[in-house]
């Protein structure tokens, strides 16, 4: 998968010189995107939330990027353990969240007349990842179980790009966002992907 998102992200910057070179125009110096986020994360779940973001374009091509997204992930699970020699099926809700609060560079073509905007990005702040468990069980018993939860704050960044399209004057639809995303809680890096679609003001 990380293949597949590296070369999208080459094809995505070459795309983004290519509109550089073309003759220049107006372009829009504020824009804000507002979409569907998929996070497909290291510990093997899928994570559906959301995506926001704002860039104030310093030129027709750079802007600064503030970004902010949240994944979430809930399921059934259980696993089987060994305690004090008695073996036991323990089973819980898990509820799982990961957040990204980043800022940083976008390269991208804001001219009032392109119709076609592919763009690269590269984001660095914070990650926020959270697990916790409900309605936990544990079987055979008389041994019990308990809930439990914990939650992590490191490093994080977002390296990719996508492609927009102008619909009119004020509204564009991103038909696509691919982002590297890894997280660092404790030294331990997270390879993460994050995939978007929406709509850019």
């Amino acid at each position: 998968m990380i293949k597949k998102i590296i070369s999208a992200l080459i094809l995505s910057a070459f795309l983004s010189i290519f509109v550089i070179a073309q003759s220049d125009d107006d372009y829009k110096k504020v824009e804000f995107f507002v979409g569907y986020s998929n996070g497909q994360a290291s510990d093997g779940k899928t994570y559906n939330g959301f995506n926001i973001s704002s860039v104030y374009n310093v030129s027709r091509y750079i802007g600064i990027k503030a970004d902010f997204s949240g994944g979430y992930s809930n399921s059934r699970e259980s696993f089987q353990t060994l305690t004090g020699g008695v073996g036991q099926t323990f089973t819980f809700d898990s509820k799982r969240s990961i957040y990204n609060v980043l800022g940083g560079i976008q390269i991208k073509d804001n001219g009032s007349k392109a119709r076609f905007k592919p763009f690269v990005h590269a984001l660095g702040g914070l990650g926020h990842r959270k697990f916790e468990t409900k309605n936990s069980t544990c079987t055979p018993g008389p041994l019990t179980c308990t809930n439990s939860s914990f939650n992590q704050t490191g490093f994080a960044a977002a390296l990719g790009g996508g492609l927009d399209i102008r619909m009119n004057s004020k509204l564009s639809f991103r038909a696509f966002q691919i982002d590297y995303n890894p997280m660092i809680f404790n030294g331990r890096t997270d390879n993460n992907a994050r995939f978007g679609t929406g709509f850019v003001f």
